[in-house]
């Protein structure tokens, strides 16, 4: 059915990291939302027709390039479903002023995950960081040339840099007997560009941020509880699938941009969808949080948020 091919191969558009972008994905939405309407009409012949084009848009947006990493200023959300599901908000990283008071600490700062910004645009600056290219940087050379990343790995490395600092993220000032850094404990900050971080895709729009010093070493959501906690301490540990490693990178500098404004709804509204937080379709808003999806006769898609007491 028509339905059935338009939610296998339902898309994420937008401006971030490895999301398609409009120009990619654009003639989908337009297929989808003429779909949309001959399902509507009830027309055998006409259904035929569209899902003939709905096929071949999304045979071309499937193949086309997702949205790569650049350098640029970024709000580090988390990737971690549990937190929308069972509390209805996304978790970001943010510096984090520690007084001294933590174990091991040498700079004033470190990194935490909280509830994020819900306008990435006008996030407050202590959300906001900035990946600076260490592509050619020393350390990238070296590890590059010992194998320990590969070229890919190579193109994507950052400093990532704390906009309301100015300083750069470091690592764990503990080690452990063999002096390896520990992955458990908090994550400071250096005023020069010392440790890279590997950007490594995970796939459904995930990233790892990865530093090679020792074992597992990304960022990781310590406290995570399973979906439960509140806030807690960004930490070295491990990567991969591991949901409370992988984070999305909510380009700032993208939404700012005119030449990524997404296109304007025209027309009438040819459907609504509605699902849920963790994605799954319904066929009307349930109690807590529902997300919105409108598609116009121009194929735009206008998604929002309601909440149902």
């Amino acid at each position: 059915s028509v339905y059935a091919v338009a939610s296998a191969n339902a898309l994420q558009v937008g401006p971030d990291p490895g999301y398609y972008s409009e120009a990619s994905a654009g003639e989908f939405a337009k297929a989808l939302a003429t779909a949309q309407i001959a399902l509507e009409a009830n027309d055998n012949e006409i259904a035929k027709q569209a899902l003939m084009g709905l096929e071949a848009a999304s045979d071309v947006a499937s193949k086309a390039e997702l949205n790569p990493m650049v350098a640029g200023n970024y709000v580090i959300e988390s990737a971690y479903a549990a937190y929308m599901e069972q509390q209805g908000v996304s978790k970001a990283v943010c510096s984090y002023y520690n007084d001294f008071e933590n174990e091991g600490a040498t700079s004033e700062y470190t990194l935490m995950w909280t509830d994020g910004p819900t306008d990435y645009v006008n996030a407050p600056i202590y959300f906001q960081f900035e990946f600076v290219s260490a592509a050619n940087s020393e350390q990238v050379l070296v590890w590059l040339e010992d194998s320990v990343i590969t070229a890919e790995d190579a193109a994507n490395a950052y400093f990532i840099k704390s906009k309301e600092i100015n300083q750069y993220v470091g690592v764990t000032s503990s080690v452990d007997d063999s002096g390896i850094p520990n992955r458990s404990k908090d994550l400071n900050f250096t005023v020069e560009p010392e440790y890279p971080y590997i950007v490594r895709p995970q796939g459904a729009y995930k990233f790892n941020l990865w530093c090679p010093v020792g074992p597992n070493n990304c960022f990781h959501m310590e406290s995570h509880g399973g979906g439960g906690g509140l806030v807690g301490d960004i930490v070295h540990w491990s990567g991969g699938s591991v949901d409370a490693s992988c984070w999305t990178l909510r380009s700032i500098d993208a939404r700012t941009s005119i030449g990524n404004l997404t296109v304007a709804p025209e027309g009438d509204v040819v459907s609504t969808s509605y699902y849920t937080v963790a994605g799954a379709a319904v066929a009307a808003p349930v109690k807590g949080i529902n997300i919105v999806k409108k598609v116009y006769a121009n194929g735009a898609v206008e998604s929002s948020k309601i909440y149902v007491k």
